[in-house]
């Protein structure tokens, strides 16, 4: 549908014209007065108005005249139109009521109308009619012959030249009807209007939501990205010092097993030469303790049996010094079951350089607080575990609330390797009581004769 409107601030050449436009969104155009001009206000009840009638409008108290509704300026949009996008827009030539039927852009029907329009009007100066210049040659020959009235010329496509003063009935009824008909286009023309403004501003709201959220999209994909950089970048960052800590890391702990290998094969030489030394020690003083201890060699057989067992572990351990190619935990692993079975044998040969012990002692410290201890309740105190006659024994002091002062004094016999059962010892025991630790006076407390007699069933 082509709109009639005039253009303000953009061509001298069209200035104030009208021109007839066939793609002029409504948001470029006044609704008031019809001006296109390069800025407009669009209020929100969807009129748009140009900036002189925009004043008005504030003047006469921010109301739309055609709706009646107040609006705020805050809510009043700005739309522009420069000069490149009204020359890209479709027109008729301005000579169109004179038959003109050019259709082109604003830029193009502007050259036209300058040089190439032969459809310009000028008036008779006989009868003051509109007449086609190009025309008017033959109009003034049949206008002086014919003595044409002023006011009746038909030259030019006029509406209102088309009808006499004079209606008939039917002439009047027609021309009602047609100014109805006129009316109801008008307002058909007018909600268009409005439809179509209403469609620009919500084109125009969604153009602009669109690019908002297309900013925000690209922002939030340039954020992610930069994100995800400096985490790739911080990870690589990781990997990298920790792979160059794992190579240092194993770098140091294989200098440390070669040297760890050098010392253990070192030590494990000298523990060799030591063992084979104590192994001819041992044996020394083994036959020393069989030669003095011949009588009694059937209580002692388990424990020689198990003596040589030992030596002969031993031997087998320290045959061959471990190869360089060996792992370290083998070799600390061997090590330690070497010096486990030489404190073994060493503790051995102890038990039996001690076998021939008759004599053993208890030094009880603490009397006093024991007696006191006593008197409420039976306790009791024991002995480290001493060897007697081959023998592994304890001593235990115990005294009883009941008895009035009266101790009773027990020889307990444990589990040995070298003990052979059931065996019978006669025993003399006595309890010395030393009163002053200074002068070591002693005298004799109790004295008794006895036997010790153990049986398998009564070891602990």
């Amino acid at each position: 549908m082509s709109l009639e409107k005039r253009l303000s601030g953009f061509c001298e050449t069209l200035e104030w014209r009208p021109i007839e436009f066939l793609n002029l969104p409504p948001k470029h155009c006044c609704f008031f007065c019809g001006v296109v001009s390069g800025k407009t206000f669009v209020l929100p009840c969807c009129h748009v108005s140009c900036e002189m009638c925009y004043g008005g409008l504030l003047k006469n108290g921010r109301q739309c005249p055609v709706d009646k509704e107040c609006f705020e300026a805050s809510c009043v949009q700005l739309s522009w139109l420069t000069q490149r996008e009204i020359e890209s827009r479709m027109a008729l030539c301005i000579n169109f009521k004179n038959g003109c039927s050019f259709t082109g852009t604003v830029e193009q029907m502007r050259h036209h109308f300058l040089k190439g329009c032969d459809f310009h009007a000028a008036t008779c100066m006989h009868c003051k009619g509109i007449v086609l210049r190009r025309d008017i040659i033959d109009h003034y020959a049949r206008c002086f012959q014919h003595q044409t009235r002023p006011g009746f010329v038909t030259c030019v496509r006029d509406v209102s030249t088309r009808f006499t003063p004079e209606l008939s009935p039917y002439q009047r009824n027609e021309d009602e009807n047609i100014k109805a008909l006129q009316h109801q286009m008008n307002a058909h023309l007018e909600l268009l209007e409005k439809i179509l403004e209403k469609q620009e501003r919500s084109d125009a709201i969604v153009s602009n939501t669109s690019n908002e959220l297309g900013a925000q999209v690209k922002e939030q994909t340039r954020i992610c990205g930069e994100v995800v950089n400096n985490a790739l970048e911080s990870s690589l960052k990781q990997m990298t010092e920790a792979l160059r800590v794992q190579q240092s890391v194993s770098d140091s702990v294989r200098n440390l097993s070669v040297r760890v290998e050098e010392l253990l094969k070192g030590e494990v030489e000298n523990q060799s030469k030591e063992c084979a030394e104590g192994m001819q020690e041992n044996e020394q003083l083994l036959k020393a303790v069989l030669e003095k201890r011949g009588d009694s060699a059937v209580d002692m057989n388990e424990g020689i049996k198990a003596l040589l067992q030992r030596i002969e572990g031993i031997t087998f351990m320290n045959a061959k010094v471990p190869a360089s190619t060996r792992q370290p935990t083998q070799i600390i692993c061997e090590n330690s079951q070497k010096t486990k079975s030489m404190e073994e044998s060493a503790n051995s040969i102890r038990l039996l350089r001690l076998s021939d012990l008759l004599e053993v002692f208890w030094r009880f410290q603490g009397i006093g607080d024991f007696i006191k201890e006593g008197r409420e309740r039976e306790v009791t105190r024991s002995s480290d575990v001493l060897v007697f006659c081959g023998y592994s024994v304890k001593f235990k002091l115990s005294i009883e609330s009941n008895y009035d002062r009266t101790f009773f004094m027990f020889l307990s016999a444990y589990m040995s390797e070298f003990n052979g059962f059931p065996f019978k010892v006669a025993l003399f025991h006595s309890l010395h009581i030393c009163v002053d630790e200074s002068k070591r006076r002693e005298r004799d407390y109790k004295s008794q004769c006895g036997t010790i007699q153990v049986f398998p069933l009564l070891l602990s």
